[in-house]
């Protein structure tokens, strides 16, 4: 048997949550008010950040076509990935053929495709410019010379 006196406890914790969120929300808005410059900045540098990764995975890959090194300036490197471009519709198919699912697990599909070549399948390599966690600049002094050596 429910009891009265656990429903009238869930009912106050329902009123308690809910006034502790309505705290929890004005003193976020305050924050942000008194913070909004900080906030700006920080968004600011992310937006500035995410430009010049843009800029250094150019580089890189540029880098990479002329170079053929996968180890490049500064700890960032290629990394190759396999490619697969596929009709959806057409693997699915193919997938019901193999008695492999009712709809197309994409997972389990690729790996196959990966492992025995499928005509219906384009393959294909992807070059992506891999970072370190962090940029390695020290105690190597980074001329222009020493960086088209």
């Amino acid at each position: 048997m429910i009891s009265i006196e656990t429903l009238k406890r869930y009912q106050q914790t329902e009123t308690e949550l809910s006034r502790l969120k309505q705290e929890y929300d004005e003193k976020a808005e305050e924050f942000k008010r008194q913070n909004i410059n900080l906030i700006n900045a920080i968004a600011e540098e992310k937006s500035l950040q995410e430009k010049i990764v843009s800029d250094l995975t150019i580089e890189g890959l540029q880098e990479f076509e002329e170079t053929q090194k996968k180890k490049l300036t500064g700890g960032l490197g290629i990394r190759e990935m396999q490619v697969l471009d596929y009709e959806e519709s057409k693997a699915f198919e193919w997938a019901k053929v193999h008695e492999m699912c009712l709809k197309l697990d994409r997972t389990a599909f690729e790996k196959i495709a990966k492992a025995q070549p499928l005509d219906l399948v384009k393959y294909g390599t992807k070059k992506i410019v891999t970072f370190p966690a962090k940029i390695q600049l020290d105690n190597a002094e980074l001329t222009e010379e020493k960086l088209n050596e």
